[in-house]
């Protein structure tokens, strides 16, 4: 469905807000609330977000399975790896809790 596009401080906000829920608050915007996240769904016609901000090791789904948080840098894979999530791209999801998550394999450094 069409909806109106947001502004350039909204997009920044959306990309770069910390969810509410995070124990790994990097305070760069404020954090958006289950509130906040419903209402944006609402108007969206979404089911979920998915972001890949928080060095969140396990895959951590909040807010009722309506925000999943990935770990999706290489930079703390000593720590748990890298996830991915493997969207289905059939059919209709009805929460974040539909998203298989994938554990990748940490890529050995290049030997010299």
């Amino acid at each position: 469905r069409a909806f109106e596009a947001p502004s350039e401080a909204t997009l920044a906000e959306i990309v770069w807000a910390d969810c509410g829920a995070s124990q790994n608050r990097r305070r760069v915007v404020r954090a958006f609330t289950e509130g906040e996240l419903d209402r944006f769904l609402s108007e969206t016609g979404l089911v979920g977000i998915l972001r890949g901000h928080d060095p969140d090791l396990t895959g951590r789904r909040v807010f009722h399975d309506r925000c999943l948080t990935l770990h999706t840098t290489r930079y703390f894979a000593e720590y748990g790896g890298v996830l991915a999530a493997r969207v289905p791209l059939q059919g209709r999801l009805s929460s974040m809790a539909d998203v298989p998550l994938v554990r990748l394999d940490p890529v050995a450094p290049a030997s010299e």
